[in-house]
């Protein structure tokens, strides 16, 4: 990314990485999204194209998500690699690095991205990278979703709003790097669970159940040894605490 301005207008030149998504990565993504499908999934969406081919798909899928009223950034134009977009502020990721988790400002983030994402899914479309490094929040508390490089196209719609939920609900669970060291963040990301939740289709949620009790077997096994599990693990068993206040259960 590299910001620029045009008239006094901030904007963001994004040029896409040269190299997609590594074969063990990919199935690693298509075994977490079939966690949340009753039938097999394909391995090719979970493959990132070529370059050009993403930043086509980007392009073309900022320019429908913008007609149907979803807040992602303007698109400018379009380089032969690079996008010309409107900047949106800081990321959710810093956002939640700078203030106190249990602050009144994070939970209003939360709540709004959350909402976002579920009118997302609502209006019939995905995200595919949905993490809180790729929510942006400016000075007015505007939610602008970015980075919109994957067709998930052939998934099934409840398969893929739950696959974009949960990577959601598990960014919010644990922080990255430093930011693990504050501990999970659970009220925090049942506050957006149920913005969420509030914000959707219901009928999206219902691979929420069988993802639910994957991760409680997972809590049963590894929980009396946590102290001694790796973040990954700690993000799992957290996100199983968050899903405990899906309404769907209740």
């Amino acid at each position: 990314m590299v910001h620029v301005e045009q008239s006094g207008r901030p904007l963001v030149a994004k040029f896409p990485e040269p190299k997609g998504r590594s074969l063990p990565r990919a199935l690693a993504a298509r075994q977490a999204a079939a966690a949340m499908s009753s039938r097999p999934l394909p391995l090719a969406p979970f493959r990132l194209p070529d370059r050009y081919a993403r930043l086509q798909l980007e392009a073309q899928r900022l320019t429908t998500l913008s007609r149907d009223g979803v807040s992602v950034p303007e698109l400018i134009g379009v380089g032969d690699d690079y996008l010309l977009m409107t900047a949106g502020g800081e990321s959710l990721e810093k956002a939640f690095k700078r203030l106190s988790t249990d602050s009144a400002e994070a939970f209003d983030y939360a709540t709004r991205a959350a909402t976002a994402l579920g009118n997302m899914h609502w209006l019939g479309h995905w995200h595919g990278a949905a993490q809180v490094r790729n929510v942006l929040v400016d000075d007015q508390g505007r939610i602008t979703l970015i980075d919109f490089e994957e067709d998930l196209s052939v998934v099934p719609a409840e398969t893929r709003a739950c696959y974009d939920l949960m990577l959601f609900l598990a960014s919010i669970a644990l922080g990255r790097g430093s930011a693990a060291k504050k501990g999970p963040r659970i009220e925090l990301g049942q506050c957006a669970l149920a913005a969420y939740e509030a914000a959707t289709d219901p009928k999206l949620l219902a691979p929420l159940a069988r993802y639910h009790h994957r991760l409680k077997r997972l809590r049963r096994i590894t929980r009396p040894v946590e102290p001694m599990t790796g973040k990954n693990v700690r993000r799992m068993l957290a996100l199983a605490d968050i899903l405990e206040a899906s309404s769907v259960w209740r």
